[in-house]
């Protein structure tokens, strides 16, 4: 039989793009093998429907990639097929990637050569440019890149697992993966011992792979401009181990340890020195422990507060959401398999832009089901207000560079538009009884309280009102706005920060809002401008973003339309650039590392950026007073 089997390694996998991975594979192999390491919600009867022949087998513990791929070859074995195609569980085949990938090997054996794997060009998500192949050279890694006929093949050195077609045959002679190794480094050494016995490894030019390497890319100079990709902490303690590991097999070419060589100089420097998780202890470790010849599973990696949360979440049910909710129209793509960058909410998760060009509604698809949404905010920053961030002398340095500032804004009245911000434009009206929706740990209740306002706050997170109720003494309410709204609450002044967008029906809520102002009262929302120079500038990095907790991002056009189908017939909304700066500041961190932990530190680089991103936001929103990276929507109720 000439047949493929595929063998997918999963753990703790998004359900919904592994079942379309599996959908993807229906008529391109004849089995799919899956071999699962011990996740906590694993949706085997979804996966089943993507594909009905399934063969699935679940490890009782975390194994590791190696072991794991070993195991499905052992039962791709009973289907008679030829082939075996090793995918990671989030890989994207795309069309006819798996017949080509058939195609180019039997060409290459056909023509004499001992071919040991073929593997696809990569496309990484939300980009347009391939990958090329490499080859080992003694300055580095040299890229190969592929001739213009679709159907040509280029020697390469190694290849990826994922993606990678080799015969059950070739696998009889080279052997398996090094159950060993674990994770990091197990496909390049199993492509340089087969090439130590002969074999070569090839790229197929026609053949393509949505694959992602890392979960974010950083930018260095080591010897040259690299790019990066950001791991896990743990992951280093693999990388730095089993490379080390390797220096010492005869079969590995010396112009692969110079290149690993320097590819480990760029991590240590870029993650190492100047990374804040973890990532220098790991790398250390991790050299420790090759020297010493251990190997296996590092049990501290399954053992970490970031890993162990993942499983209480990963049940997530979600909805489609193809159409926009305010006017109708369908959906195009705008960002695809994008992770959650600011705390640790698993999955891929994809925004749609509304394709009516006078609306511009932004939104995600899927979204989280409505009784779900809490989950995603188990560690949200509300849940404690904000103390002091290092020694005395880093905080006099930062006091000293936030006067000097201070002192460059003044002239452009920013800082007034600032401490506007913090009152949330209640300081033009009459104090009265106040609700702010999504209080969070209260930090502006006591502001509002000493202007002189009757305040109540209110939130659906009860860890973050535990806060709120021990710093603030003001009136808190737990639980949904309707609870509010059915016992007849009434208020001179409800305002909210940044709570509309995570809303899964925000003109209901509008709504229930404009219900609860007492007539001659005002409705006051601030809110991301999806059309801001900040959004144009970073583009898929822009902080506001938020995956998967922002459901909704508005235009100025929008946020007055959703107003206005919640009742109020004249709403006013206007945007600033007042706070560019800490919008900045994130889309900086993520640009730069993937992520922004909010609670801690950011680089110097980072900030001292994002000053000069507040000059350019200014200069943008003189030319266009729509450009602010902020809404703010006002309605005032007839008396």
């Amino acid at each position: 039989m000439n047949g493929t089997c595929a063998v997918i390694v999963t753990y703790q996998p998004d359900n919904v793009r592994l079942a379309h991975v599996l959908s993807l594979l229906r008529g391109s192999v004849e089995a799919v093998v899956i071999v699962d390491n011990a996740s906590a919600h694993l949706d085997e009867v979804r996966l089943r429907e993507a594909h009905p022949s399934l063969i699935m087998k679940r490890m009782d513990s975390n194994k590791g990639i190696a072991t794991a791929q070993n195991e499905g070859v052992a039962l791709a074995r009973e289907t008679k097929c030829r082939y075996v195609l090793f995918l990671d569980q989030d890989s994207l085949p795309q069309q006819g990637m798996v017949s080509g990938l058939r195609a180019t090997f039997e060409r290459l054996e056909a023509s004499g050569e001992k071919v040991a794997c073929v593997g696809p060009r990569i496309r990484l998500p939300a980009s347009a440019t391939l990958s090329t192949f490499g080859r080992l050279g003694w300055l580095g890694l040299r890229r190969v890149s592929c001739r213009e006929e679709r159907d040509a093949a280029v020697e390469c050195d190694f290849l990826l697992s994922s993606g990678s077609l080799v015969p059950f045959d070739v696998l009889d002679k080279v052997g398996g993966m090094e159950d060993a190794l674990f994770i990091d480094q197990v496909d390049t050494e199993w492509c340089l011992r087969a090439r130590s016995m002969g074999y070569r490894a090839f790229g197929a030019c026609g053949a393509v792979l949505e694959h992602r390497l890392g979960e974010a890319y950083s930018r260095i100079w080591f010897g040259r401009w690299r790019h990066l990709p950001r791991h896990k902490a743990f992951r280093y303690y693999y990388i730095f181990r089993n490379s080390l590991i390797l220096f010492g097999r005869n079969y590995m070419p010396a112009k692969w340890i110079f290149f690993q060589l320097q590819w480990m100089g760029a991590l240590f420097l870029r993650y190492g020195v100047l990374g804040r998780d973890g990532e220098l202890r790991m790398m250390l470790k991790g050299s420790m422990h090759a020297m010493r010849r251990i190997t296996g599973k590092l049990e501290e990696a399954v053992t970490t507060p970031e890993n162990i949360a993942q499983p209480e979440v990963t049940s997530l049910r979600t909805v489609p959401r193809p159409t926009c909710g305010l006017c109708g129209a369908v959906g195009e793509p705008l960002y695809s398999d994008l992770r959650d960058r600011l705390f640790s909410a698993p999955g891929t998760w994809h925004l749609r832009r509304c394709a009516n060009a006078d609306c511009g509604l932004i939104w995600l698809d899927p979204q989280a089901v409505e009784t779900d949404v809490g989950l995603l905010y188990r560690s949200y920053y509300t849940h404690s207000a904000p103390g002091s961030q290092g020694g005395v002398v880093r905080r006099a340095l930062r006091d000293v560079y936030r006067w000097t500032w201070a002192a460059l804004l003044r002239p452009t009245r920013i800082i007034r538009e600032r401490k506007r911000f913090e009152r949330l434009f209640v300081d033009d009206l009459p104090p009265g009884d106040l609700l702010e929706v999504g209080c969070g740990a209260g930090t502006r209740l006591r502001i509002f309280a000493a202007l002189g306002w009757r305040v109540t706050g209110q939130d659906v997170d009860a860890a973050a009102l535990a806060e709120a109720q021990r710093t603030s003494g003001a009136e808190i309410h737990v639980g949904p706005l309707d609870d509010l709204a059915r016992q007849g609450r009434r208020f001179d002044a409800i305002v909210m920060n940044h709570v509309i967008e995570h809303v899964v029906d925000p003109v209901r809520f509008l709504r229930t809002c404009l219900q609860m102002v007492r007539p001659g009262g005002t409705l006051i929302c601030v809110t991301p401008n999806a059309s801001s120079w900040g959004h144009r500038a970073f583009g898929v990095d822009w902080m506001a973003l938020d995956p998967p907790r922002h459901l909704t991002l508005f235009t100025l056009s929008s946020l007055q339309t959703a107003a206005k189908l919640a009742g109020h017939p004249d709403p006013q909304v206007y945007t600033s650039c007042a706070n560019a700066q800490a919008f900045a500041v994130g889309s900086f961190e993520i640009a730069s590392t993937g992520r922004y932990a909010m609670g801690r530190r950011p680089a110097w680089r980072s900030e001292l950026l994002s000053v000069l991103a507040q000059f350019r936001a200014l200069k943008a929103f003189r030319g266009n007073p729509e450009s602010g990276d902020e809404l703010i929507l006002r309605c005032r109720v007839k008396a």
